[in-house]
């Protein structure tokens, strides 16, 4: 039996009080392309990241960084 590793979704959230980023931490899968590499994203921020880069807002998107990134 081969067990499936999921990622956590590395997109960068407001939170509850509007002071800062939250991780989202949702299970994902390494499908959005970031330079050379793949961010990993859950399937609702997939879309919502195709629809912040289709209205040109890219640059306003927020990753976490790769010490926060836990395998």
């Amino acid at each position: 039996m081969r067990q499936a590793r999921q990622s956590r979704c590395e997109l960068l959230t407001v939170d509850a009080r509007l002071a800062g980023y939250q991780r989202c931490g949702r299970h994902g899968t390494p499908s959005v392309a970031d330079g050379l590499t793949y961010r990993v994203a859950c399937p609702a921020h997939r879309a919502e990241v195709a629809r912040v880069r289709a209205a040109g807002l890219a640059d306003r998107l927020r990753w976490a960084d790769p010490q926060e990134v836990t395998p």
